[in-house]
C-alpha cells in the first residue's frame, strides 16, 4: 500500500507540474505580428523542394500550376524565423495550395497543404491540413475549417465543393503577401481589443491572465476530447508519408521554436514564482507524514543543499538557474552550461551535499540543544545520503557525470544498476518512496541506450556541425520513427557530450579521489551522529 502511495503521489506531482508547466509556457508564448511576402526563387530550400515533391506531383494531378512561394512569420512564432510556403495556382476553381512543413512537433506527416480561395467580395475560405488553432480564430472575413481526416484529393473536392458559387478573384503573389498579413494583423488587433494579448518589449506580444486562460482551456479542451491530441498533426495529405521524418533542417527549426518557447517560461521573476508555488506544494504534500515541528526544519535543511547547488552554477556562469522543490520529493536546483569542465560540474555536485554535512556534524557537537540536534541530525541524513554513489544522487551523478564523461556505456550500465538497487532496496524494506525512485531513475535508461548508440555511430573527432547534422545523425543511427518528444531529448543530450570539452583521465581519476575521501569522512564522521539517534 505504501508503493501505491508513492506511485499515486509521484503521478499526482507529474500532472501538477505539467500543467503548471502548461501555464507558464503560455505565459511566456511571445505573440508576433504577422508578416508574409514573396520569396525569390533562389531562396527556396533545396530539401523543402525535395521533401514536397510527392504533393506537389499530387497537385500537378488536379491542375495546380507553381505559383511562387512565401516567407511568413505567424502569430504564434517564437522565433524570428520565417516559414516557406511553396504556393499553387489551380485557375479553373480559383484554388490556392499552400505546402508546407508547419514549425511544431511534426507527427507521421510532417507535410502540410492547405486550400484557400479568395472571393470577388473580399471573402476568403481556408481549408487547412491540421485543425485551426488559436491563430486561426477571429480571423476577419475568413471562414476556416480543418479537415485533417481527408487526403489531399477529397480534400480539394470538398474545398471546391463549399466554394462553388463564389466569384472567385485571382491575386498576384505580392497582393497575396499583403493581404494574408492584413487580415492575421487584424486577428492580433482583435485579440488586443479582447484584452487576451499585451505589449512586451521588442515590438512583441504577449498572453495576460485572461488571454493564457482562455488558451490553456482550449489546448485541455484539445486533449481531452477524443483524438483531439493527435489531430492537428494527421492527414496532412495523404497516407504515403506515414512513418518519414521530416528532413534534419527541419527538425532543427522545430527545435530552435520548442527553445524560444523554454526561454520565454524562464522570463525574470518565473523562477521566484516557480520556487514559491513548488515550495507551498510540497509542504502541503508532506504536512500529514511529517511532525510540525520537523517540517521547517526539513524544509530548511533541502533549501541549504540545494542554494549550495545554485551559488555554485551561479558562481560559474551557468544558465537558466533556478532552485524548486518537487511534492513528495524533496527539492532540486537546475542550470545548464554544456560547456561546463570536468571541474566545474564536479564542484557544482559536491557544493550542495558537502557544506550541509559539514554544518551538521559541527552542530552535533555544539551546545544547540534539542531541536538543533534533531536539525543536525536531518543535516547529516540528508547530505551524507546525497553523497552515496547512487543515480540520481549527487554522489550518483558525480560518478556518471565525471567519472564515466567520456563512456556513455559505462554510464548507462551504472545508471541501470542504481535503478536496480533503488528497486530492490525498496521493496525489500518496503519503502514505496525508494522504489517510485528507482522506477524513475529505470524510465531514463532508453534515453541513455540511445545517446550510446548514436555516439557510437559517429566516428569523426570532431562534433557535429549544428544541430541540424544532429538530427541526420540520429536518423542514421537508427531513430528515423522515434517519436519527436523522444528524440529531442536524444539530440538535447547528444548537445551536452558533444559540448562538453575532453578531460584527461588523470582529472577524472583525481575528482574521484576526492570524492571518495568526502564520502569516506561524511561516513566516519556521521557514525556518531547516527549512534546518538539510534
Amino acid at each position: 500500500m505504501d508503493a501505491l502511495f508513492w506511485l499515486a503521489a509521484g503521478a499526482l506531482a507529474l500532472y501538477a507540474f505539467a500543467f503548471v508547466s502548461l501555464v507558464l509556457r503560455v505565459r511566456g508564448m511571445v505573440v508576433r505580428r504577422p508578416v508574409h511576402r514573396v520569396l525569390p526563387p533562389e531562396e527556396v530550400p533545396a530539401w523543402l523542394s525535395t521533401f514536397a515533391a510527392p504533393a506537389v506531383e499530387r497537385l500537378s494531378a488536379l491542375g495546380f500550376r507553381p505559383f511562387g512561394a512565401l516567407a511568413s512569420v505567424a502569430m504564434d512564432r517564437q522565433s524570428d524565423d520565417e516559414t516557406v510556403d511553396l504556393v499553387f495556382h489551380e485557375p479553373e476553381s480559383g484554388t490556392y495550395a499552400f505546402v508546407y512543413l508547419p514549425p511544431t512537433v511534426p507527427g507521421a506527416r510532417p507535410l502540410s497543404v492547405d486550400f484557400a480561395t479568395w472571393g470577388a467580395d473580399g471573402r476568403l475560405r481556408l481549408t487547412l491540413a491540421q485543425s485551426p488553432g488559436p491563430t486561426h480564430r477571429d480571423v476577419p472575413g475568413t471562414a476556416v475549417v480543418g479537415l485533417p481526416e481527408l487526403s489531399l484529393g477529397r480534400r480539394f473536392a470538398r474545398h471546391v465543393f463549399e466554394t462553388a458559387g463564389m466569384t472567385t478573384k485571382t491575386l498576384e503573389p505580392v497582393e497575396l503577401a499583403a493581404d494574408l498579413t492584413r487580415r492575421n494583423g487584424a486577428a492580433l488587433t482583435t485579440a488586443l481589443a479582447a484584452g487576451e494579448v499585451c505589449t512586451r518589449p521588442g515590438g512583441v506580444f504577449g498572453h495576460t491572465l485572461l488571454g493564457t486562460a482562455r488558451l490553456v482551456g482550449r489546448i485541455l479542451q484539445g486533449l481531452l476530447r477524443p483524438g483531439g491530441a493527435g489531430g492537428v498533426f494527421h492527414g496532412a495529405y495523404g497516407p504515403d508519408r506515414v512513418g518519414e521524418p521530416a528532413p534534419p533542417e527541419h527538425q532543427a527549426v522545430v527545435h530552435h521554436e520548442l527553445s524560444c518557447l523554454a526561454a520565454g517560461r524562464r522570463r525574470p521573476g518565473r523562477a521566484l514564482l516557480v520556487f514559491v508555488l513548488s515550495l507551498a506544494l510540497f509542504v502541503l504534500s508532506i504536512a500529514g507524514r511529517v511532525d510540525a515541528l520537523v517540517l521547517p526544519i526539513v524544509v530548511g535543511v533541502l533549501l541549504l543543499h540545494e542554494l549550495g547547488h545554485f551559488a555554485a552554477m551561479r558562481a560559474f556562469g551557468y544558465r537558466d538557474t533556478s532552485v524548486f522543490f518537487l511534492p513528495f520529493l524533496g527539492a532540486a536546483a537546475a542550470g545548464s552550461k554544456p560547456e561546463a569542465s570536468v571541474s566545474e560540474r564536479a564542484i557544482v555536485l559536491l557544493a550542495g551535499p558537502v557544506p550541509g554535512l559539514l554544518l551538521g556534524l559541527w552542530w552535533f557537537h555544539a551546545p544547540v540543544g534539542a531541536v538543533g540536534g534533531t536539525a543536525a541530525v536531518i543535516l547529516v541524513a540528508v547530505n551524507l545520503s546525497n553523497l552515496l554513489p547512487v543515480s540520481p544522487l549527487d554522489g550518483g551523478r558525480l560518478v556518471e557525470r565525471v567519472f564515466f564523461a567520456s563512456s556513455p556505456g559505462g554510464a548507462l550500465l551504472f545508471k541501470a544498476a542504481s535503478a536496480l538497487l533503488f528497486i530492490g532496496t525498496g521493496l525489500f524494506f518496503g519503502v514505496g518512496l525508494v522504489t517510485v525512485i528507482g522506477i524513475v531513475v529505470a524510465a531514463g535508461l532508453p534515453v541513455g541506450l540511445r545517446v550510446a548508440r548514436v555516439a557510437a555511430h559517429w566516428e569523426s573527432p570532431n562534433p557535429p556541425a549544428d544541430r541540424a547534422a544532429l538530427y541526420a545523425l540520429v536518423d542514421g543511427a537508427g531513430y528515423t520513427a522515434l517519436r519527436f518528444s523522444r528524440k529531442l531529448a536524444l539530440v538535447q543530450a547528444l548537445e551536452q557530450r558533444f559540448a562538453a570539452p575532453p578531460s584527461s583521465p588523470a582529472a577524472r581519476w583525481a575528482w574521484f579521489a576526492v570524492y571518495l575521501a568526502l564520502l569516506a569522512a561524511g561516513l566516519y564522521g556521521g557514525r556518531d551522529v547516527f549512534a546518538a539517534f539510534g
